[in-house]
C-alpha cells in the first residue's frame, strides 16, 4: 500500500504531526502538554521528524527564558496528509471486504 509513512509509525511522532496539523506553530511545552508526551520523548520525536524535513524548529527567547517553536514544514504537511489518506483508505477497504 502506498501513502503510509514510517515516520509516523510511533505514537509520539504521530501525535506531534496531528497536533501541528491543526495550528501554524506551537511551543515545545504546549505540544508536550496537549499531546501528553514527556519532554525527552517529545525531543526525540521532534529531532526524528526534523531530520526528515517534516518539521521546522525555531529557537529563541521570551524574556530570558529559552523557547522552542515547532511547525510542520510543507513536506511534513504533505506526508502527514498522505499518511492519513492511506489510513482512511485501509479502513474503507475493510468495509468493502
Amino acid at each position: 500500500m502506498t501513502g503510509f509513512d514510517e515516520a509516523f509509525a510511533t505514537l509520539p511522532r504521530l501525535k506531534v504531526a496531528a497536533f501541528l496539523s491543526g495550528c501554524e506553530q506551537a511551543d515545545f511545552l504546549t505540544i508536550a502538554e496537549r499531546c501528553d508526551i514527556a519532554g525527552p520523548t517529545l525531543s526525540k520525536a521532534i529531532v526524528a521528524l526534523e531530520e526528515l524535513g517534516y518539521l521546522q524548529v525555531e529557537k529563541g527567547y521570551v524574556g530570558r527564558r529559552p523557547r522552542t517553536w515547532v511547525s510542520l514544514s510543507p513536506a511534513g504537511t504533505a506526508a502527514f496528509t498522505a499518511h492519513l489518506a492511506a489510513v482512511r483508505g485501509l479502513a474503507e477497504s475493510a468495509t468493502e471486504a
